[in-house]
């Protein structure tokens, strides 16, 4: 009892430190929760992570009317949790064994554990793999230490040597006391005045930026993380949203089809709907052809999370795995840059009108202000030189469709960021993650991204209208646990949620307030993202 007592003095020291120590932003603080009460019933006074009992510390700003950041610290470092060495992940039992007995032979602590817990949507039974550990340490060094030695074993299974990644168990999903560092960002559309947008990374948007780079590049009040994005250029473009993604009605990023999108109306955030989005976009020339388009604004032929047309080696969603398409049509527009992607294939320039102005059998070169470039390689190159000769015009079709089929209204302020899986539906759990690409058939993948806990970014809305947005610091040891699918849920439904989407999480997931930077981004620094939603003041909207 004594040292929850302590826990709960310290907790409250460092959250009241975070708002109080270098802030100058004019906003007011309190230490009440800013929850939205729902029909769905009365919001728990705590957040559902670990045990009810555990100490918990809100502070609440109003940094604008109709917006509150309600910053929540709770539990304590996990005195149960140790470090270990992950040597391998399997679906195979028998491999699993065999691993487990030559570490032992090795004179290595070695372990194998079952791995039980599979996605909501997974029709089948048994156990989804077997995972092998060595050793069990107080300190991270002495962990990383025992990697080297499984290294020095030369151990090799299948073909492949042993090695082995550190890991802490206080993220393996199980129980634990946390602790949890949390940021819930509610805006009420009734009240706001000012806007909530989306951007794109850098000005001319190619490449990257950090959250915090683009809120003072924007003069935003707030920015969160949004969108999956390509991180190297070996899986296309860097900082492409990996996923569909829209921009006051422009298609910016084609779908990755029928998976969560948090999509914006209006430009206040009234109306918001997550729903699973597909795009269905085609061209149509005046010689009378038609031909698929597979992609917008990144590099043909590669496809980061799939999902797309003709991909290979599979068209549904597969998270994180790099899909191939020799044979597509990309149309780029201002929005991805000053520059088109250079390579092989055929580039076509188009006026603002779709009247063809050039073909080059060479791809690259400047995006026009008005007008696009159509990309082709493999058969997609054959169609353009048939049917996009200079002189012809070609239309563009685009659709957005929900999930039954229906074109999704768009119009001049509508916005979308991507992620997945949808969390909830109509105030019920809908984690279908092996339909949104989150379990793979062939591996573990499950386990690793939605049973472990990492730092987390979720949109949702409730049924009167509010938007949700919280993001969860994580892979910090004794700072930071993170969230898993299932407390995401858990945590959404607590806030009177009653429809959320994942985001990119991970390194990705970073909050800026009205003073910068909050809570500790789980790569050491913030990592730059593709596009960020931001909240955007009334002074700064009614000066434009």
């Amino acid at each position: 009892m004594e040292s929850k007592r302590k826990w709960r003095k310290a907790l409250a020291v460092a959250a009241l430190a975070t708002f109080v120590v270098g802030s100058t932003a004019a906003f007011e603080s309190d230490s009440s929760a800013a929850q939205p009460n729902t029909k769905q019933g009365a919001v728990k006074d705590y957040l559902p992570l670990g045990d009810a009992a555990l100490p918990e510390h809100r502070t609440v700003e109003h940094p604008a009317q109709g917006v509150n950041i309600t910053s929540v610290y709770r539990g304590f470092a996990d005195r149960k949790a140790f470090f270990t060495v992950t040597v391998a992940s399997v679906k195979d039992r028998d491999t699993a064994v065999k691993m487990t007995d030559l570490l032992k032979k090795a004179g290595l602590d070695a372990r194998m554990e079952t791995l039980t817990e599979r996605a909501p949507d997974d029709p089948a039974e048994g156990p989804l793999g077997y995972r092998v550990r060595v050793g069990m340490f107080n300190e991270k060094d002495s962990a990383t230490e025992m990697v080297n030695k499984i290294k020095e074993a030369n151990i090799v299974v299948n073909g492949s040597k042993l090695g082995g990644s550190v890991q802490y168990s206080g993220e393996d999903g199980g129980a634990t006391t946390g602790p949890w560092e949390v940021r819930i960002l509610t805006i009420d559309p009734k009240q706001y005045r000012g806007e909530l947008q989306v951007a794109l990374a850098t000005p001319d948007g190619t490449g990257s930026e950090t959250v915090s780079s683009i809120v003072k590049r924007t003069g935003a009040l707030i920015g969160t993380n949004a969108s999956y994005f390509v991180t190297k250029d070996s899986n296309g473009t860097t900082g492409d949203v990996a996923g569909l993604s829209m921009i006051n009605g422009r298609l910016i990023s084609e779908a990755v089809n029928n998976t969560g999108s948090f999509i914006l109306s209006n430009l206040n955030g009234q109306g918001a709907k997550i729903e699973k989005l597909s795009t269905e976009i085609s061209v149509h020339s005046s010689d009378g052809s038609s031909e698929i388009i597979d992609g917008i604004n990144r590099k043909p032929g590669l496809i980061l999370n799939c999902g797309g047309v003709n991909d290979t080696p599979i068209n549904q969603p597969k998270h994180d795995f790099l899909c191939t398409d020799s044979d597509e049509i990309i149309y780029f527009t201002k929005d991805f840059g000053r520059s088109a992607e250079a390579g092989v294939g055929v580039q076509v320039n188009l006026d603002k009108n779709g009247k063809v102005l050039s073909l080059a059998e060479e791809r690259g070169g400047t995006i026009p202000e008005e007008g696009i470039i159509l990309q082709g390689i493999g058969k997609g190159a054959d169609w353009l030189r048939r049917h996009a000769k200079v002189g012809l015009k070609l239309k563009i079709d685009q659709e957005v469709n929900t999930a039954d089929g229906k074109p999704l209204q768009i119009n001049k302020h509508t916005s979308i960021v991507s992620g997945g899986p949808l969390l909830l539906k109509d105030g019920k759990p809908v984690v279908d993650a092996k339909a949104e690409g989150f379990d793979w058939p062939e591996s573990t993948f499950y386990y690793d991204f939605g049973v472990r806990r990492h730092p987390r970014t979720i949109a949702g809305k409730t049924p009167d209208g509010k938007i949700i947005i919280v993001v969860a610091d994580g892979r910090l040891p004794g700072v930071a646990a993170g969230l898993n699918f299932k407390e995401e849920v858990e945590l959404m439904k607590s806030l009177g949620v009653s429809d959320a989407v994942n985001l990119d999480g991970g390194g990705s997931s970073t909050f800026v307030g009205p003073d910068g930077l909050r809570g500790h981004p789980s790569d050491g620094q913030e990592r730059p993202t593709g596009d960020a939603l931001l909240v955007i003041p009334a002074l700064q909207k009614n000066s434009k």
